[in-house]
């Protein structure tokens, strides 16, 4: 089973980087319109969904606890 983890947007460009709760991911521009800030999932180095800011610190909030 894969656990999807939602990263934020801190700088966008030809490339996109994400902040993780381990570090930054440099990843390949999405289709979907995105700003610094945003929190989106990523699946093979590519954005696929963009995720509600509240949810995805609720989530951050949640795996942080169980470490």
């Amino acid at each position: 089973m894969c656990l999807s983890v939602p990263g934020e947007v801190v700088e966008l460009g030809e490339k996109i980087v994400l902040r993780y709760p381990g570090g930054k991911r440099i990843v390949n521009l999405s289709l979907i319109d995105l700003a610094v800030g945003d929190f989106v999932i990523v699946s093979g180095g590519i954005v696929v969904n963009k995720v509600d800011k509240e949810r995805a610190l609720k989530f951050l909030e949640v795996i942080d606890v169980g470490r």
